[in-house]
C-alpha cells in the first residue's frame, strides 16, 4: 500500500510539473462544451468565477464534482494539429488554440479534442514526447513545432493529430511508430503494476526493469511475452451498453467516487473479482451517422454531445441510441487505415474523416472500417488481433503498423485478416482477440494477448486459425462468436446485439444468444434447438451474381451502397432489395485458392480477387468461385475449419488455404470448391464441417449440425453425426435424414420465385410461401409440385466449374453476357439440345434403406465414393451396373434425359412445365389459396435519352429484356438498385407508340455488321460506337443493342492482352500486342473511370491507339478497345475521353492523346 501510495505521490507531482504549477498563472479548468468554468488552484481544487468549489482534479487531468462525476478538466497543454496533419496552433491558456495570426482556430475540451465553433472536430492535443516504433525501439520525437524529429535532429516527417508519426520516403509515406503520452502500466489482469520510465522501460514500484514499451501500448518481457499495457483515458460500459464510469489514471473505474471495475489489457473491463463485464471507448472518441456523417463526440455518462446538444447515448458495441432506443450511429475508430495488402493508405482522423497524406479527404469511417468517398471501402485500421501462420502457430500480437518482425522472419499483416511475406506470398491470417463459447453458446473463456486461451476448469486449450479452440487431445472444445447482426425469424420483434453473444430486446430483456453455427437459440441455459434467428460475421461483402458490387452489410443488417440503403441481409447466402427480389449474397474476405490449394490472391474489399501484387486475378461471385475476365473459373475462396470423414471422426482443421493439417499438423490434402476433401484427387474421404437444417427422408426438419459435425434433433439433443455424402446418422448407423442446403426457388416454368428459409419454405418476392421444399428439392403446396430448388443460382459443368448464371426467366447466362441456353427442372439445356451443365443440388442416389450407392454425374454415370463409375442411370432414373442388376432409383430431380439430336422444345416455343408426379407431403400453414407470384408488366422504363431500358413490374420491381432486376420505381421515377434516377415511367400502350421496344436478339451467324457499317457515310447501315448513325451519331437504341451482341460475340475470339466485355478496366494488364509490320509501338494505358469526365458519346473504355507514319497504305485501322471494340477506316475520327491515356513511337518520337 505505501508504494501505491508513494506511486500515487508521484503521479500527481508529474501532473502538477506537467501542467506548469511553478508558473504564475492559473490552471483553467473547462466543461465538455469548451467552456471555461473556472481555475485550479494548488491544492487540486477547482473553483469558479465566484471562488465556489466546483470539484477536484484527479491525478489524469479531470475534474471530479461532489457527486463523483466529470464535469471538465484542465486545459490541455501543448499544440494542436488539425485533420489535415497541419500545426494548427499553440493552446492558450484560456483554452483556445490560436494560428500564427492570433485567429482563433477552436477551443480544446477536457478529452484534448479541438472544436470549431460549431463544434465539429478540427484537431487534436497533442504534447512533445517520444515516438516509439512496434519493436519497442524510441525512433525520434516530436518536437514544439509540430515536426517529426529524428535523433539527429532531422525534419523526417510529421506526427498526426491521433499521434501516429510518418516518415516521408520517395514513394510517399512510411508509418514509423506512435507517441506515446500514457505513463501507468497495468497487468494483463488489471493490477496497477508499474510506470513508464525514459527511453521505454517500464519498471515496478520498486524500481526494478520489468518490460520495455511498444508502440502499440503494450509492454513486453524480455521473452516477447506481453505482461501489460498502459492505461488508456477511456469511458467504461458493461455488455449491454450501460454506463459504467470513466478510467481512472491507474485503470480502475470509478463512478460516483467508488470504485466500480477495473480496465484488463484486452481492453475488456471486469468487475472487483475479475469476471470480465464490459468494454472500454476512448474518451476522445467521436461518433458518426450510419451514413458516415459527424454526429458528435462521447461525452462523460456515454452521451454524445454536440456542444450543449445531446444527440444520443453510446451502448454496446459502439452503437449510437436515441433516447427512443433507434440507432443512429457508430462510434469511429483512429489511426492509420491498411488495404488488403497491408498498405498504409491514409489515416482516420479524431472527427472521423478518412485523410491522405497530403491532408486530403478521401472518405469516412464506420467503426473500424474506412470508405473512400463514392461509398466503396478502401480498408481498415488495425486493431489488436493475433498472427497466426498456416501450420497454426500463433507468431504474436499486431503493433500500430503493418509490419511484423519475428525474430529473422519478416512479414506483413493486413487488418482485413491477410498475412504476407515479404515476397507477397501468403502466410497465414489474423485472429481477433473474441470470446470464445460453446456450443450451446454459454462463455467458455477468453482469448489473451499473448494467444493463449483461459477457460475455467481446461487446460492446454489451443486456437485454431478458424476461431476454433481444440483441448490436448485435439477435440474440439468451442469457438470464437464475432456477430455483426443478428436477425430473429419472428419480423414483428426487434432485437439488438450486445457485446456478447446475447441478444435483448429493445427493454433490454434477453431473447437469444448466438451459437458457434451463427444461428440465434433460445436464451437459456443448455438451449441449443428451436432455431429462432441468424446471426452474421464481421469480415464480409454484399456481391451480385456476376459478382459486381452490390455494397457492405451494417449491424442491422442493411445492405448500403454509398450513403443509400439498398436492401437488407436475410441470411449469409440471401440478400434481398426493399423491394424483396434478390440482389446477391455475402462473401467473406479470404484468400482464394487454385484447385490444389495453390494461393492466387485475396479477395479485395470491393470484391475482386487479387494477387499478392495487387494484380486483378478476376471477379469473385457470390459461391466463392473465381471467374476470370474471358469468363472462366479459375479458382475459389479457401474454406477453412474442421473436416470430417465418413465415421464422423475429425480428419483435420483446413487453414487459411484450404489445406487440411491433422493433429500433427501435417498437410493430408486440400479442400475443393465444394468443401470436399479427395485423396489423390479421386477418393471421396471427407467434408468440410457443413453447420445447416436437417431434414428426415419424410421432408420434415429434425434438427441441425453443430459446428462439431454432430446432429442436434429438435429436442436438442446430440443424436448422430453427418457423413460427408450429406446424410445424417445415428450411433447405429441409422439413416436419419440429408443436409437442407435450398436457398432459392423456381416455378415449375423455370422462373426465378424468391428464396428457402431454413425451415424448408419457399417465400416470394411478394414475402408469401410459395410452398414447402421437400429433401430432394422440390417445391410442393397442396400436394401437388409446383417448383424446384436449388442450393444457389449458379449452373455447373461436370468439373463442379461454374459456368453461368440463372436468369429470371431460367435463361443462363454465361460471365460475359453470352445467352448460353436456358435451365429445365434446373439442368442446362443448349440451343442445339445439348445438356451442358447443371444447378447445385443433391445428387447421391440412395438404395430403399437411403445408403448412399454414389453421385450422379452429368453423363448419368454413378461415381462411388472410391472414384470409380458403379452404375448407370436410365431414361426411367432405374440405377443399373453394368451386368444390368438395379442398385435404386434415382429421383426425378436427380438426372435429365434428352433425346439425341432432339432440339429442346422452349427452342421454338414457349417453355413447358416440369412433369412431376405429385408427392405426398405437409401443407403450408394457413388455409388460405395461395396468391400468384407472377407479376405483370405495368409499365416501362425509359431513359433521358429515350432508350428502353426495362419493364416495370405490379411490384414496382424494373427488370431488364432477361429479366434480372436492374432497379424499382419511387413516386413515379426509376430508381437503380443503389437509389440513383436512371428513367421515367411510361404507359406499356406507349412502347409501341414510341417505337421503343425489347431489340431482337441477333443469332451468332447474323448478328455481324457489313463491312462498311463503320464508316462515314450518312446510310443507317453507318453504325457509330454509340449505336447512332449519320452525322452526329443520334443514340439509337436498337443499333446500340446489335452492338453490344455482336462485341459478346468475339470474346471467343479475343487475345490475350486485350480486354473483354463485362470486365473491370482495373483487370487490364496495361499491354497490348505490336504491329510488327509497322514502324511503331503502341501500349494502351489503364484509365479509373470515376476520375474521367464523360462526354455525350465517349468510348467507354481504355484506348489503344495506332500511331502510322505517312499514308493509309500500312492498314492499321485505328481501335479503341475495352468493353466493346470499334474500328473504324482510316481517317476515322476518334473521340478520346478527358482522363485517357495512349502511349506510342513512331520513328523514334513520343507521342500520345
Amino acid at each position: 500500500m505505501k508504494k501505491i501510495f508513494k506511486c500515487l505521490k508521484i503521479s500527481f507531482v508529474l501532473l502538477v510539473l506537467t501542467t506548469t504549477f511553478a508558473r504564475a498563472q492559473d490552471i483553467t479548468a473547462v466543461d465538455f462544451k469548451g467552456e471555461v468554468i473556472g481555475k485550479v488552484i494548488p491544492d487540486g481544487t477547482a473553483i469558479n468565477f465566484n471562488n465556489e468549489i466546483i470539484g477536484q482534479l484527479t491525478a489524469d487531468g479531470f475534474l471530479v464534482n461532489g457527486k463523483g462525476n466529470i464535469v471538465g478538466g484542465i486545459v490541455p497543454q501543448g499544440f494542436a494539429v488539425s485533420n489535415d496533419h497541419k500545426y494548427l496552433g499553440k493552446v492558450s491558456n484560456d483554452g483556445t488554440v490560436r494560428l500564427p495570426s492570433g485567429k482563433v482556430a477552436g477551443k480544446v475540451l477536457p478529452n484534448g479534442l479541438v472544436v470549431d465553433e460549431f463544434y465539429e472536430v478540427v484537431g487534436s492535443v497533442l504534447s512533445t514526447g517520444i515516438v516509439y516504433n512496434d519493436l519497442g525501439n524510441a525512433v525520434g520525437r516530436l518536437a514544439g513545432n509540430g515536426s517529426y524529429i529524428n535523433f539527429e535532429g532531422q525534419n523526417v516527417g510529421f506526427v498526426s493529430p491521433s499521434g501516429y508519426a510518418y516518415r516521408q520516403t520517395e514513394s510517399g509515406y512510411a508509418l514509423d511508430g506512435k507517441l506515446i503520452s500514457a505513463k501507468m502500466v497495468i497487468s494483463l489482469e488489471g493490477d496497477f503494476v508499474g510506470s513508464v520510465a525514459p527511453g521505454g522501460q517500464v519498471v515496478d514500484f520498486d524500481g526494478n526493469v520489468i518490460g520495455k514499451l511498444h508502440a502499440n501500448g503494450y509492454v513486453y518481457n524480455n521473452s516477447g511475452k506481453i505482461i501489460g499495457r498502459t492505461v488508456k483515458s477511456a469511458y467504461a460500459f458493461d455488455n449491454k451498453g450501460t454506463y459504467l464510469g470513466f478510467v481512472s489514471y491507474n485503470g480502475e473505474v470509478l463512478n460516483k467516487g467508488k470504485t466500480v471495475a477495473k480496465l484488463r489489457a484486452d481492453n475488456r473491463v471486469s468487475d472487483l473479482k475479475g469476471q470480465v463485464i464490459g468494454f472500454i471507448v476512448d474518451m476522445n472518441a467521436v461518433a458518426l451517422t450510419m451514413e458516415g456523417k459527424y454526429l458528435g463526440y462521447v461525452a462523460p455518462n456515454g452521451e454524445v454531445l454536440k456542444g450543449s446538444e445531446i444527440v444520443g447515448k453510446v451502448g454496446a458495441r459502439g452503437k449510437v441510441y436515441t433516447n427512443q432506443g433507434r440507432v443512429i450511429g457508430q462510434v469511429a475508430e483512429r489511426g492509420p487505415v491498411f488495404d488488403h495488402l497491408g498498405n498504409v493508405k491514409a489515416e482516420a482522423m479524431p472527427n472521423g474523416q478518412v485523410v491522405s497524406f497530403a491532408g486530403s479527404v478521401l472518405g469516412f469511417m464506420k467503426g473500424a472500417d474506412a470508405f473512400d468517398n463514392v461509398g466503396f471501402m478502401m480498408g481498415r485500421v488495425m486493431l489488436p488481433a493475433l498472427v497466426i501462420n498456416s501450420t497454426q502457430d500463433i507468431l504474436g500480437l499486431t503493433g500500430v503498423g503493418s509490419d511484423f518482425v519475428l525474430g529473422s522472419q519478416k512479414l506483413k499483416v493486413s487488418p482485413l485478416g491477410y498475412v504476407w511475406t515479404a515476397d507477397n506470398a501468403l502466410a497465414g491470417s489474423l485472429l481477433p482477440l473474441s470470446p470464445i463459447y460453446t456450443e450451446d453458446g454459454d462463455l467458455l473463456g477468453y482469448v489473451d494477448v499473448n494467444g493463449g486461451v483461459s477457460a475455467l476448469g481446461f487446460e492446454n486449450l489451443k486456437l485454431k486459425n478458424n476461431g476454433t479452440v481444440v483441448d490436448a487431445q485435439n477435440d474440439i472444445k468451442a469457438r470464437q462468436i464475432d456477430p455483426l447482426w443478428v436477425l430473429l425469424n419472428d419480423k414483428t420483434k426487434s432485437v439488438d446485439l450486445s457485446q456478447t453473444n446475447v441478444v435483448y430486446d429493445s427493454e433490454g430483456n434477453l431473447q437469444a444468444k448466438i451459437v458457434p453455427e451463427y444461428v440465434l437459440v433460445g436464451g437459456g441455459k443448455n438451449t441449443l434447438m428451436p432455431v429462432i434467428g441468424q446471426a452474421g460475421s464481421l469480415g464480409s461483402i454484399i456481391l451480385g451474381l456476376r459478382g459486381d458490387m452490390v455494397g457492405y452489410v451494417n449491424e442491422n443488417g442493411v445492405i448500403f451502397n454509398g450513403s443509400k440503403e439498398v436492401g437488407s441481409i436475410v441470411s449469409d447466402e440471401i440478400a434481398l432489395s426493399k423491394k424483396n427480389a434478390y440482389i446477391g449474397a455475402s462473401v467473406p474476405l479470404r484468400p482464394v485458392v487454385n484447385a490444389n490449394c495453390g494461393v492466387l490472391g485475396v479477395v479485395s474489399t470491393r470484391g475482386e480477387a487479387r494477387s499478392g501484387r495487387d494484380n486483378v486475378l478476376g471477379q469473385v461471385i457470390v459461391n466463392g468461385q473465381i471467374i476470370s475476365e474471358v469468363g472462366q473459373s479459375i479458382g475459389h475462396i479457401a474454406l477453412n475449419g474442421p473436416v470430417y470423414d465418413f465415421g464422423g471422426a475429425m480428419i483435420g482443421v483446413a487453414n487459411e488455404k484450404g489445406q487440411v493439417l491433422d493433429d500433427d499438423r501435417q498437410i493430408v490434402g486440400c479442400l475443393d470448391a465444394r468443401g470436399r476433401l479427395y485423396e489423390d484427387g479421386v477418393i471421396f474421404k471427407g467434408h468440410l464441417v457443413q453447420n445447416d437444417m436437417v431434414m428426415s427422408f419424410e421432408n420434415n426438419v429434425i434438427g441441425r449440425i453443430n459446428f462439431k459435425n454432430q446432429f442436434i434433433n429438435n429436442e436438442g439433443e446430440i443424436a448422430g453425426y453427418l457423413t460427408p455424402d450429406g446424410t445424417v446418422v445415428n450411433e447405429k448407423n441409422k439413416k436419419l435424414g440429408v443436409i437442407f442446403k435450398y436457398k432459392v426457388a423456381f416455378d415449375r416454368d423455370n422462373n426465378f420465385v424468391g428464396y428457402v428459409t431454413p425451415d424448408g419454405q419457399a417465400i416470394n418476392d411478394k414475402d408469401e410461401i410459395f410452398g414447402l421444399v421437400t429433401n430432394d428439392g422440390l417445391i410442393v403446396s397442396k400436394n401437388k409440385a409446383v417448383g424446384y430448388a436449388l442450393y444457389d443460382l449458379y449452373v455447373y459443368d461436370e468439373r463442379g466449374n461454374a459456368i453461368g448464371y440463372l436468369t429470371k426467366n431460367g435463361t443462363v447466362m454465361d460471365f460475359v453476357g453470352q445467352n448460353i441456353g436456358k435451365a429445365d427442372r434446373g439442368f442446362l439445356v443448349s440451343r442445339e439440345g445439348r445438356l451442358i451443365g447443371r444447378g447445385n443440388r443433391d445428387y447421391f442416389v440412395r438404395d430403399k434403406q437411403n445408403n448412399v450407392l454414389g453421385e450422379i454425374l452429368l453423363t448419368n454415370k454413378v461415381v462411388a465414393t472410391d472414384g470409380n463409375i458403379i452404375a448407370t442411370v436410365s431414361n426411367s432414373g432405374d440405377v443399373r451396373d453394368d451386368t444390368g442388376k438395379m442398385l435404386g432409383v434415382a429421383k426425378p430431380l436427380q438426372y435429365y434425359v434428352i433425346k439425341e439430336g432432339q432440339a429442346p422444345a422452349w427452342a421454338k416455343q414457349p417453355d413447358s412445365p416440369i412433369q412431376v408426379e405429385p408427392i405426398e407431403t405437409p401443407e403450408p400453414v394457413g388455409e388460405e389459396p395461395l396468391k400468384s407470384h407472377s407479376q405483370e408488366v405495368i409499365g416501362i422504363v425509359v431513359s433521358p435519352e429515350g432508350r428502353y431500358l426495362g419493364d416495370l413490374l405490379e411490384n414496382g420491381i424494373i427488370i431488364d429484356a432477361t429479366g434480372n432486376e436492374i432497379g424499382h420505381e419511387e413516386n413515379g421515377v426509376a430508381l437503380d438498385i443503389s437509389g440513383n434516377v436512371i428513367g421515367s415511367i411510361e404507359s406499356a400502350d406507349k412502347k409501341e407508340e414510341k417505337e421503343i421496344q425489347k431489340p431482337k436478339i441477333e443469332t451468332p451467324s447474323t448478328m455481324f455488321l457489313p463491312p462498311d457499317a463503320y464508316g462515314t457515310s450518312d446510310q443507317p447501315t453507318n453504325l457509330g460506337p454509340g449505336g447512332g448513325h449519320g452525322p452526329g451519331e443520334r443514340y439509337d437504341p436498337m443499333r446500340s443493342y446489335v452492338l453490344s451482341q455482336a462485341q459478346n460475340a468475339r470474346v471467343g475470339d479475343v487475345r490475350v492482352g486485350k480486354l473483354t466485355s463485362n470486365v473491370k478496366t482495373s483487370s487490364f494488364d496495361g499491354y497490348q500486342d505490336n504491329w510488327d509490320n509497322s514502324n511503331f509501338v503502341v501500349s494502351s494505358w489503364r484509365v479509373d473511370m470515376s476520375e474521367m469526365i464523360l462526354a455525350d458519346k465517349p468510348i467507354p473504355a481504355v484506348l489503344a491507339r495506332t500511331i502510322m507514319e505517312g499514308s493509309a497504305s500500312s492498314g492499321v485501322p485505328i481501335t479503341a478497345i475495352v468493353e466493346r471494340n470499334v474500328y473504324a477506316e482510316d481517317g476515322r475520327n476518334i473521340v478520346i475521353p478527358a482522363g485517357s491515356r495512349v502511349m506510342g513511337e513512331s520513328g523514334g518520337g513520343a507521342s500520345g492523346g
